[in-house]
């Protein structure tokens, strides 16, 4: 089980430069827990939005990563967050906090020149993210912002910008005693907050655990979709065609999916190292790709049955008919599975280490969906008619006795 049924970490981290996700996975290569014994298990990443479209379209600023070996416990998350924090910053890749190098200055009130009550200002550096060719940040836009929420603002100047970060200098108006101006940090922390359309620096704007309960209850959930979808096909399949169809398909898609899931088990114990197979949300989407993928499949051979019963006579024998109608839906079963598993495939190879899983069963599922519809589902029928046989003629006999 992956991190969305385990429970598990979740932050967000701000990066100073677009980068690949690629290269932040290298970047986490050895990355260690909190007693240094192994790596995270399970390290998940998503880019959050793209800044990288003229570079490729693979580049970002901002990562959602995720654990499933810390847990749930705070301090558990906090140790992610203080890895991942100590190796980006190795890297000089981690973004900078929204307000940073605060001080507090003195100065002599100019309109005494003896004897001066002094003055008190403070002073900040503020930095801002800019993205790519986004010139909006400016120094008015950034005291009119900060103004608007009611912090006493005197001045507002731009002092450098490195890799996409702007500094700016903020200094307050003066006040009366240095602990006044000190406690002017928090009030211009909150003001931040309230700042639209600036993005200001922060290096982790999210982070959290994803707890146990949470994560059961996704379990609880993905049984009843799983268990709704099967209803809905046989409720289906019965009125499109008859019940005994719809109980061929169930068998036959209830062997796709615990095929599937075998798979994937296999797969990571045998490929753990290579590729990223923990069962996850996206997995379960899979699972329900597969389940629509041989359903449609199935339901082709089986309205072909349908057909050549309509035109045999009543003394046919079924087995036959069924035999015919694969025969005759052979070629686009296997052509449609064929071009359909390359896609996959590639999709596996090139997809990233996000869509392994994914991907991987899918694989898994279109050739164990495409057998099942020929191999399973059809013999099921088979067996159900005979079973249906058996009883029409037992009560036939049962008739005659009493007759």
């Amino acid at each position: 089980m992956g991190i969305d049924f385990t429970g598990g970490t979740k932050l967000v981290v701000n990066l100073t430069q677009p980068t690949s996700e690629r290269e932040l996975r290298n970047t986490f290569k050895g990355l260690a827990t909190g007693d240094g014994a192994s790596q995270f298990e399970d390290l998940q990443m998503q880019s959050l939005y793209d800044q990288g479209q003229s570079a490729g379209g693979d580049l970002a600023t901002r990562y959602s990563l995720k654990t499933k070996t810390l847990g749930s416990g705070t301090e558990e998350t906090e140790a992610f967050k203080d890895e991942v924090e100590s190796v980006l910053d190795e890297k000089g890749l981690l973004a900078p906090n929204a307000i940073e190098n605060v001080r507090v200055l003195d100065q002599v009130d100019e309109a005494d020149v003896v004897g001066a009550a002094k003055k008190y200002v403070f002073v900040a550096d503020l930095n801002a993210m800019r993205g790519e060719g986004d010139e909006g940040v400016t120094a008015s836009k950034v005291e009119e912002a900060i103004l608007a929420t009611g912090f006493p603002v005197a001045a507002v100047t731009e002092e450098k910008e490195s890799s996409g970060i702007v500094t700016f200098e903020v200094r307050s108006e003066a006040q009366d005693d240095s602990t006044t101006a000190l406690a002017l940090q928090g009030v211009l922390t909150q003001s931040l907050k309230d700042v639209k359309g600036i993005d200001f620096s922060e290096p982790f704007p999210e982070y959290g655990s994803i707890s146990g309960k949470v994560a059961q209850d996704m379990q609880g959930k993905t049984f009843v979709a799983l268990m709704i979808s099967f209803l809905a096909i046989i409720f289906y399949i019965s009125i499109r065609f008859e019940l005994r169809f719809g109980m061929a398909a169930i068998v036959a898609l209830v062997h796709d999916i615990l095929f599937t899931l075998g798979a994937m088990a296999v797969g990571d114990y045998l490929l753990g190292d290579m590729l990223n197979l923990k069962i996850n949300l996206p997995v379960v989407a899979a699972l329900l790709t597969v389940v629509g993928y041989s359903l449609n499949d199935t339901i082709v051979i089986f309205d072909r049955i349908r057909e050549n019963l309509v035109d045999t006579r009543r003394d046919a024998n079924y087995n036959d008919i069924v035999n015919k109608s694969i025969n005759q839906t052979l070629s686009r079963t296997l052509l449609t599975s064929l071009t359909t598993f390359l896609v996959v495939v590639i999709l596996l190879i090139f997809g990233g280490e996000g869509l392994q899983a994914f991907s991987f069963a899918l694989c898994a599922g279109i050739i164990v969906g495409t057998y099942s519809s020929i191999f399973v589902a059809s013999p099921a029928l088979v067996h159900f008619q005979e079973k249906a046989r058996i009883r029409r003629e037992q009560s036939l006999a049962e008739a005659a006795l009493k007759g």
